[in-house]
């Protein structure tokens, strides 16, 4: 069996990859376009997206191993979508690292640091600046859109906080001690009226882009906080800035490491609104996570050589 590295994504930990010929597994690196091309006409598996133009040239082609959870650029590839072509992802290897980054954003807010921090760089000592913006978070309610692997992550850590917890998710869930309540998608507005903040962990399918628009935000508790640690593209840009630059409705803070278009454009205003904390799509980096995104590799190539079921199948025709 053949497997390409198509991607350097999480590649300080590749050496995790050097006992796989013990496996039958034959790994080969092409990181650029001409080193892809003629290699991939006869490999079997590939780590990383291929280019549109490269798969009529590769026949042999069985699965795609992602370097993220998200697998929205399945919706630009009819034919990845229509071949014999099994995609997996790395769900479950960013949780953490991405449910803590929630966390930064929110505790930047809601413990005055962003005053803090203006403060400090003009050397003053702004103490009460910084109190009149810091609040706490136990006791409220925290909503989370989407309740997968990083969803649960936000959960734990949200009950740690002792907040209490509600969700939507547009499957069956079960909940787990980390929850009180897991609702289905229809009751979103529901969650949005009764969070005092919003994390937003589901992923980007073509029928959900923009489901937070100038309704729903109208539904929010007007002090409520927003974060997007998933998909940008679930948010309508120009209506999270008017709710942003309108202090009579929600949200009235977001932490977007996740942005409508990215990279953000140098233009867009959320990059001057004071009560709009940006990263750069960064919560799910970390060298764990790295080491576990190439676990899950190591472990779907052997199964792959050994003809055994993968893991963290993506069911193509949901995108996730």
């Amino acid at each position: 069996m053949k497997l390409i590295l198509a991607t350097t994504a999480n590649s300080r930990c590749f050496h995790l990859l050097d006992n796989l010929k013990d496996e039958g597994v034959t790994v080969v690196e092409a990181f650029d376009d001409e080193t892809l091309r003629a290699e991939i006409a006869d490999a079997d598996g590939i780590y990383g997206w291929p280019p549109a133009a490269v798969l009529p040239h590769a026949p042999r082609l069985r699965w795609i191993q992602t370097s993220s959870a998200g697998v929205e650029q399945l919706w630009s590839s009819p034919e990845l979508r229509e071949r014999d072509i099994i995609i997996t992802n790395t769900r479950g290897a960013h949780a953490p690292n991405i449910a803590e980054h929630a966390f930064a954003l929110l505790l930047a807010f809601s413990r005055g640091l962003l005053c803090a921090r203006e403060a400090q760089a003009a050397r003053r000592w702004e103490a009460a600046g910084v109190r009149a913006v810091s609040w706490e978070l136990a006791g409220g309610t925290m909503g989370i859109i989407g309740y997968g692997q990083i969803g649960r992550a936000v959960g734990v850590r949200a009950r740690g906080f002792e907040m209490d917890v509600i969700a939507v998710d547009r499957e069956p869930v079960t909940p787990d001690d980390a929850l009180a309540q897991v609702w289905p998608l229809e009751r979103l507005d529901d969650l949005l009226a009764a969070a005092d903040v919003v994390v937003i962990t589901a992923p980007y399918t073509p029928q959900a882009r923009g489901m937070l628009s100038a309704a729903q935000f109208a539904i929010m508790k007007p002090d409520a906080g927003l974060i997007v640690v998933s998909r940008g593209g679930l948010v309508d840009h120009d209506a999270l800035v008017a709710a942003l630059q309108d202090d009579r409705q929600g949200p009235a803070y977001a932490g977007l490491d996740a942005t409508p278009i990215e990279p953000l454009p140098a233009d867009s205003p959320l990059w001057g609104l004071p009560n709009c904390l940006i990263t750069p799509h960064s919560s799910g980096h970390s060298f764990r996570k790295e080491r576990r995104a190439v676990e899950i590799l190591r472990e779907n190539a052997r199964r792959f050589a050994q003809g055994q079921p993968l893991v963290n199948v993506v069911d193509k025709t949901k995108g996730y």
